[in-house]
């Protein structure tokens, strides 16, 4: 069974200490979950599930935070992506083209990308290389 909200906001601060109140509220963090959830299958990720969502909230904290702007893939909060009303485009990303416009997004923070490289590590066990 899924942890409550306000354990899932203790988690993501626990995870990246950098996620402190004056960066995002309990009350924000909170508010994001379900688009988290949307993205995580409890059956799928496991005993993994709470981890993944407390990622992918630190990843929220860190879009939308002035302060935790360094925490972009680029170095020093280089631009990774720019976004306009008919275009998007993304580069200088280390893991080549994002598979979509939502992965495009998560490669822009740390904790975004930790939660790709958790994810195609969970695809991986799932899905053995069938050559030796």
């Amino acid at each position: 069974m899924a942890s409550s909200d306000a354990t899932l906001v203790a988690l993501c601060r626990t995870l990246y200490p950098a996620v402190t109140t004056s960066v995002a509220s309990d009350a924000y963090l909170t508010a994001w979950l379900e688009w988290a959830k949307s993205l995580v299958g409890i059956r799928a990720w496991g005993s993994k599930y709470d981890i993944a969502l407390a990622t992918l909230l630190a990843h929220i904290a860190y879009r939308d935070s002035d302060e935790l702007a360094g925490g972009a893939t680029g170095s020093g909060g280089a631009t990774t992506s720019i976004r306009t009303l008919q275009m998007a485009a993304s580069f200088g990303d280390r893991s080549g083209s994002a598979q979509s416009e939502t992965d495009a997004e998560l490669l822009t923070t740390k904790p975004g990308s930790r939660f790709l490289s958790m994810r195609g590590a969970l695809a991986a066990a799932a899905f053995p290389s069938p050559i030796p």
